[in-house]
């Protein structure tokens, strides 16, 4: 049964894992989801963003499908692992003016949560 490796948020194109995001004009992020265990195949893999309200600001579906990756007969008892990313770009009217956002992630009866707090740029001019 597929297992939830780790889920975690970078700026976007970057790999290192975030805490804070500096915000100013939106939201420009990767969502990177690390799988084991997958069987060979198909899974959809469902995103929801809300605030720290609870107020759901985003969802989304994605697909991982290993059977592509490999013959399907010769595999079929097994295992594959997957590490992927989904790009999420929401503007600041879409952000509600949240301090706060929370990226859920499900594969079948796998749940994974993660949090990142939003901190205004600070203008260090002059």
């Amino acid at each position: 049964m597929v297992k939830i490796n780790t889920f975690y948020v970078t700026y976007l194109n970057k790999s290192e894992p975030i805490l804070t995001y500096e915000k100013n004009d939106g939201l420009n992020i990767d969502l990177h989801l690390q799988l084991i265990a997958l069987e060979m195949k198909a899974y959809t893999i469902r995103f929801k963003i809300t605030n720290s309200d609870g107020v759901e600001l985003l969802s989304f579906n994605g697909t991982v499908d290993p059977t592509q990756l490999f013959d399907k007969q010769e595999n079929s008892n097994n295992e594959a692992i997957a590490s992927i990313a989904f790009f999420v770009k929401m503007s600041q009217e879409e952000l509600l003016g949240s301090s706060r956002l929370n990226f859920n992630a499900t594969i079948e009866n796998e749940v994974s949560d993660v949090s990142i707090f939003m901190m205004k740029k600070e203008d260090n001019h002059g």
